[in-house]
């Protein structure tokens, strides 16, 4: 497993989009390296190649985030007052 941070993850994807706009795709077929993520541009008559696949980062990836772990001093205690009840 290949660990990205979401910024780089997010560029592969623009990067990805790009590319898959800016092919001629009657000429190149789009192979996705299943390392990295990134596209790669082949002749058409191009038989599949590892480690390549023709599905993109996006569909293929799982983002895991982590957050820190917020204890009660965090969070606002709410007073209430006869006027509130």
């Amino acid at each position: 497993m290949i660990i990205k941070t979401l910024s780089e993850y997010l560029e592969i994807i623009k990067s990805n989009m790009k590319i898959k706009n800016d092919a001629n795709h009657a000429k190149q077929k789009i192979w996705y390296n299943s390392f990295s993520g990134e596209a790669v541009l082949f002749p058409s008559n191009t038989q599949h190649q590892k480690p390549h696949g023709n599905m993109p980062i996006e569909t293929n990836s799982e983002i895991h985030i982590s957050t820190p772990h917020l204890t009660k001093e965090y969070f606002v205690s709410p007073i209430l007052t006869a006027e509130f009840l």
